[in-house]
């Protein structure tokens, strides 16, 4: 593609982040693309549970991604995907890897202003220091902005230990919606490939 100065495409992921799938595209195929400049924008908004089904680990990892989007910034909320995804090693992530990948990335953070990064806990409660309460208040407002593209909340699926017959997510392109499924992935990773 030419340079440009504007991106002229927008994408938005809607990913279920406990799925090594939609982890793998975010740390391996957007990153790639952000990298390189490709002008294009992209956003994420991650399948959360409905209300009163807060320990979804949807939810939880939902949860973490903001929080550590807004106060360590996009490089440590792009390394805990990328790890999440190592330690899952093809499987679902659970809550209690969820846990302990971010409080390894906590024990390594240097302080920032105010502090150290709030407790897992902190984070999942809305409670604390450091904005935990502001993802409490977008958790609401990502159920409200998925009913109104009529994407399925998570949790609605069946889900066996290790496994889920979720489907991975979609994504809308210039506001036109396409379904991820293994076709459309196996393209999107078969271009990534061809490019880098």
């Amino acid at each position: 593609m030419s340079q440009v100065a504007k991106n002229l495409n927008n994408v938005v992921f809607v990913l279920d982040l406990s799925q090594p799938v939609s982890l793998a595209l975010i740390s391996e195929n957007i990153k790639s693309f952000v990298s390189r400049g490709v002008p294009i924008r992209f956003g994420v908004v991650p399948l959360v549970s409905p209300l009163g089904q807060e320990d979804a680990v949807e939810t939880q990892l939902a949860q973490l991604l903001w929080y550590l989007t807004d106060v360590a910034g996009r490089g440590p909320a792009m390394s805990f995907l990328a790890s999440l995804q190592k330690a899952a090693n093809g499987k679902r992530v659970t809550p209690e890897l969820a846990r302990r990948k971010y409080e390894q990335l906590a024990a390594r953070m240097p302080p920032m202003d105010g502090g150290e990064l709030a407790s897992y806990d902190e984070v999942q409660t809305g409670v604390g220091r450091h904005k935990a309460s502001a993802s409490h208040s977008r958790l609401n407002r990502a159920r409200q902005y998925l009913r109104r593209l009529g994407v399925q909340l998570a949790g609605a699926q069946d889900v066996v230990e290790g496994e889920s017959s979720a489907p991975v997510g979609s994504f809308f392109m210039n506001g036109a919606y396409f379904p991820l499924d293994d076709v459309s992935l196996d393209l999107t990773l078969l271009n990534t490939q061809r490019t880098s």
